[in-house]
């Protein structure tokens, strides 16, 4: 099973996968003896401390998919200093050389939250993600509405669920996705 959702920015895909992750390990912990994990990527902002707009200020991180719930600001894998508007190229190439392969590996499910077109100059990168969406391992992540060539390669796969997150979804997607992903 492969789902990747869309939708308007800050209409809750991310924290609908939180929740997701949530009440997973949960349900897990409680009816199962088998342990549930998950890899693979994600996005995430943290506030700088300068005293402008939040918008400038928010530098964009990567991170592996297993600290998804308890994410880790690492100064080396900054994508882009919102003060400086560029973006740090290289972060992809390194973090698809020294984690991807060893958070997705024997993994129940694979996040990639968010595919977008920030990596869109990381051949290495770009590779692993086409590699696991095109593999037997379940994923669930978040892919960016724009258009780009990368996107489309994604969008062209015939293996995947594109789940489009509105107002009018957003309150039931959790439910969804558990429901999508039971037999986890």
């Amino acid at each position: 099973m492969k789902i990747l959702l869309s939708g308007e920015q800050q209409i809750g895909k991310s924290y609908s996968i939180k929740k997701f992750l949530e009440e997973k390990i949960n349900e897990k912990n409680k009816y199962s003896s088998s342990k549930f994990s998950f890899g693979g990527f994600h996005t995430l902002s943290k506030r700088s401390d300068l005293p402008y707009d939040k918008e400038i200020n928010n530098n964009i991180y990567i991170d592996k998919g297993s600290n998804y719930l308890n994410p880790i600001f690492d100064d080396n894998y900054i994508i882009k200093k919102r003060s400086y508007n560029s973006i740090n190229t290289n972060v992809f190439d390194n973090f698809a050389i020294n984690f991807f392969d060893e958070d997705t590996n024997n993994k129940n499910l694979i996040i990639l939250d968010e595919i977008g077109f920030l990596e869109s100059s990381s051949t290495i990168f770009k590779e692993k993600v086409i590699k696991i969406l095109t593999n037997e391992k379940n994923v669930l992540g978040v892919i960016r509405d724009k258009n780009t060539e990368f996107l489309n390669t994604i969008r062209e796969l015939n293996n995947i669920i594109f789940y489009k997150v509105d107002c009018n979804n957003i309150k039931n997607l959790t439910s969804f996705l558990l429901n999508q992903f039971d037999f986890l």
